[in-house]
């Protein structure tokens, strides 16, 4: 992680906004609403896309999984 998301981490965003530079208050602020963001979000994906997306059986660990689709 990056310094200035842990200083977020581990001061919050006011106290990391002291310890930086001028120029780099703008930083602690995004580092701040993408770390907000990712503790409470919840990621979904439509299980349609994933079993037309995905290979259904084992591959061979030699090959590669391409899939070519004018429908998506």
């Amino acid at each position: 992680m990056g310094q200035i998301h842990e200083l977020v981490v581990q001061h919050g965003r006011d106290t990391a906004r002291k310890l930086v530079p001028i120029d780099d208050k703008r930083l602690v602020d995004l580092a701040a609403d993408v770390l907000a963001d990712e503790k409470g979000a919840a990621g979904f994906t439509y299980s349609g896309f994933c079993m037309a997306s995905l290979p259904h059986r084992s591959l061979p660990d030699d090959s590669q999984w391409v899939r070519n689709s004018e429908d998506f």
